[in-house]
C-alpha cells in the first residue's frame, strides 16, 4: 500500500515537473477565480443581511454590476484556465505516447494494453482547487461558526472511503488488464490463424476461447466499474449531504436568532465549492487506479543513479573483433567464443540448440545470466546501445516488417537510403526482380509481398546500410534451393569486409562461412572450418559425430 502511494505520488509529480511553467498560469487562474467565488458569497450575504432589510436599491444595481462583473471575469479565467489545462493535458499524453514507443523499443513489456492518455483538463482543474478547500472551510467557520463541522465530516467520509476501497480497485484493474490481454491474444491468434482454421474448418475452437476470454474480461471489468462507482456516488453523497445538511442546521441558527439569513446562503454556496474537489478525488482514484502498471513506473521514473562512464568507439567505427568468455542465460551454458573481424561464423545443430538466443545477446537485446561479450576488447555493456547498433543489420526471429511501402520497410532505422542502395541490397537478397516486375517499386506494399519475399525484404534491411556486424537467423528459410544459391553467392559480394554470424543449416550458407559452430543443447559441440563437415551426410550427424570432441577441442 506503501508503495503504491509513492507511486501515485511521484506520477502525479511527473506530469507537474515536466510542465510547471503552464501549470503556474493554472494555478494562478483557479486562484484568482476562487478569489471570485468567495466574493460572489460575500455579495450574496450583503443583499440578503443589508440591502433587503433597508431596502436600498441604488446599493442593490451596484452590487447586481459588481456580480457581473465578477461573473464575467470569473467566466473568462475558467475558459483560460481549461484551455491551459488541455494543452498540459495533451502534452503528457504526447510524452506518454513516446515513453510507450521507448519503452516497447527497449523490450519491456506491458504496453501492449496501456492507454495512452495523459491527465484531463477536468481532473487537472479540480487537483488546482484542491488547495483552496481550507480557505473555503475558514471561510464557512467565520460566516456560520460550528456549521463548519458538516462538510469537514462530508470531506472525511469521502476520503475514508476512497482510501478503504483503493486497494481494492487497483486489484480489480489488475485482473482485468489481464483478462483483457487474454481477450486480445485470442483474437491476435483468430487472425493470424485465419486461413488455416477455415481450411481445416476449425474456427470454433478458438471463437469459443474467445467467448470465454471475453465472459471473463466482461464479468472482471464490471467489479471494477462497481468498485470505482462507489468512490463517485459517495463522493456525490458527501456533497450533497453536506449542503442539505448546512441548510436544515442553518435554518435551526435562523429560527434562533443566532444566525442571519444573508449568512445561512452564503455558508450553502461555500460549502458547494469546498466540497466540489470531492469528485475530483473519485476520479482521481479510478485513474491512477486503471493506469498499467508500466505506465506509472515510465512516467514516475526518479532520477537514476550515475551510468557507468560509457565507451568511446575509435573514429573509424567498431571492428567487430567479438569474444565470449563463458557466456550463460537460460538456453546457453557456458559458451566460450572468439571472432575475428571480418570473419564469417554459421552456428549450426539441433532445434533447441541455442543459435536463436546467441544471435539475440550479440545484438544486445538480451542480456546473459552469466559471463561477458566483449566487442573489440570492451565489455558489450558498457557501450551505449546506438553507438553500436547503427553498425549493425541483423535479421532476427521473429521477422518483423513495418506496415507500408517497400522502401519504408527496406530503409527502417537506417534513415534515409537512395533509390541505388535500396536496389543493391534488394538485388542481393532476391527482392529485385519482383521489384522491377511491379510498377510501383519500391512503394508497393508489404502486405502484397509472399511469405518468402517478406524474408528477403528482411535481409535487404539487414545489408542495406552496409553493415559491420551481420547478425542473421535463419536467412534462407522458405526459400527454394535456386534462390538460397542465389543469396549465397549475392551475400559473398554484399558482405564483403563484415563479421558475419548466422544461424542455418543449410549447405549452400554453410560453404560461405570461415568456421561453423555446432551448438547442441547450449553447449558449442564442434567448431571448425566447414571442409571439416564434407563428409557428413547432414548437420545433425556432424553434431552427434564422436569426431566433435576433438574437432570442438582443436578447433577451440
Amino acid at each position: 500500500m506503501a508503495q503504491g502511494m509513492i507511486g501515485t505520488g511521484r506520477h502525479i509529480g511527473a506530469w507537474m515537473r515536466a510542465d510547471r511553467w503552464i501549470l503556474g498560469q493554472v494555478l494562478l487562474a483557479t486562484g484568482l477565480s476562487n478569489l471570485l467565488g468567495l466574493a460572489t458569497a460575500v455579495l450574496v450575504m450583503a443583499v440578503y443581511d443589508r440591502v433587503l432589510p433597508a431596502g436600498a436599491t441604488t446599493s442593490l444595481l451596484a452590487l447586481g454590476a459588481g456580480a457581473g462583473i465578477a461573473l464575467a471575469c470569473d467566466f473568462a479565467l475558467r475558459l483560460a484556465r481549461g484551455r491551459l489545462a488541455d494543452a498540459v493535458a495533451l502534452a503528457a499524453e504526447h510524452r506518454l505516447a513516446l515513453a510507450a514507443g521507448r519503452a516497447a523499443a527497449e523490450g519491456r513489456g506491458g504496453w501492449s494494453d496501456a492507454r495512452v492518455e495523459g491527465p484531463s483538463a477536468a481532473l487537472l482543474c479540480g487537483l488546482g482547487d484542491l488547495p483552496f478547500v481550507p480557505i473555503y472551510l475558514i471561510a464557512i467557520w467565520v460566516v456560520a461558526g460550528p456549521l463548519v463541522a458538516l462538510p469537514l465530516v462530508a470531506l472525511g467520509g469521502a476520503c475514508a472511503l476512497a482510501a478503504a476501497l483503493a486497494p481494492c480497485i487497483a486489484r480489480l484493474a489488475e485482473a482485468e488488464r489481464t483478462l483483457a490481454k487474454g481477450r486480445a491474444r485470442c483474437i491476435a491468434d483468430l487472425g493470424a490463424g485465419g486461413a488455416t482454421l477455415r481450411a481445416m474448418a476449425a474456427q470454433e475452437g478458438p471463437l469459443s476461447e474467445l467467448r470465454r476470454a471475453a465472459d471473463l474480461h466482461v464479468g472482471q471489468a464490471a467489479a471494477l466499474r462497481g468498485a470505482v462507482n462507489w468512490v463517485v456516488q459517495v463522493a456525490t453523497l458527501a456533497q450533497q449531504a453536506g449542503q442539505v445538511g448546512i441548510v436544515l442546521w442553518g435554518a435551526l441558527g435562523v429560527i434562533e436568532e443566532g444566525l442571519s439569513g444573508g449568512a445561512l446562503i452564503a455558508a450553502v454556496l461555500l460549502t458547494g465549492r469546498a466540497l466540489a474537489p470531492v469528485q475530483v478525488l473519485a476520479h482521481l482514484a479510478q485513474r491512477l487506479a486503471t493506469l498499467p502498471a508500466p505506465v506509472r513506473a515510465e512516467t514516475a521514473r526518479l532520477p537514476e543513479a550515475p551510468a557507468l562512464r560509457r565507451a568511446q568507439l575509435r573514429d573509424s567505427g567498431p571492428e567487430f573483433a567479438i569474444e565470449l568468455r563463458d557466456l550463460r542465460c537460460r538456453a546457453l551454458g557456458s559458451v566460450s567464443l572468439r571472432i575475428a573481424p571480418g570473419e564469417r561464423i554459421a552456428l549450426t545443430g539441433p532445434a533447441g540448440g541455442g543459435r536463436s538466443t546467441l544471435l539475440r545477446l550479440l545484438a544486445g537485446i538480451e542480456t546473459p545470466e552469466g559471463g561477458r561479450v566483449l566487442v573489440d576488447g570492451t565489455d558489450m555493456e558498457r557501450f551505449a546501445p546506438e553507438c553500436l547498433g547503427r553498425h549493425v543489420g541483423a535479421l532476427l526471429d521473429p521477422l518483423w516488417l513495418p506496415d507500408g511501402p517497400l522502401r519504408m520497410a527496406v530503409a527502417a532505422g537506417r534513415g534515409v537510403i537512395d533509390d541505388a542502395a535500396l536496389h543493391r541490397a534488394a538485388t542481393a537478397s532476391g527482392l529485385g526482380a519482383a521489384i522491377d516486375a511491379d510498377p510501383r517499386g519500391f512503394e508497393m506494399p508489404v502486405a502484397a509481398l509472399s511469405g518468402a519475399q517478406r524474408r528477403a525484404a528482411a535481409i535487404a534491411r539487414a545489408i542495406a546500410g552496409r553493415p559491420r556486424l551481420l547478425l542473421l537467423d535463419d536467412p534462407s528459410a522458405g526459400f527454394d534451393a535456386r534462390a538460397e544459391l542465389a543469396l549465397a553467392v549475392a551475400l559473398e559480394t554484399a558482405a564483403a569486409g563484415a563479421t558475419v554470424v548466422m544461424a542455418t543449416h543449410r549447405p549452400a550458407l554453410l560453404r560461405l562461412a570461415d568456421r561453423v559452430v555446432v551448438l547442441d543443447r547450449g553447449r558449442i559441440s564442434a567448431d571448425a572450418p566447414p571442409g571439416f563437415f564434407a563428409a557428413a551426410a547432414s548437420v545433425g550427424n556432424v553434431a552427434s559425430s564422436p569426431q566433435r570432441q576433438s574437432i570442438h577441442a582443436g578447433a577451440v
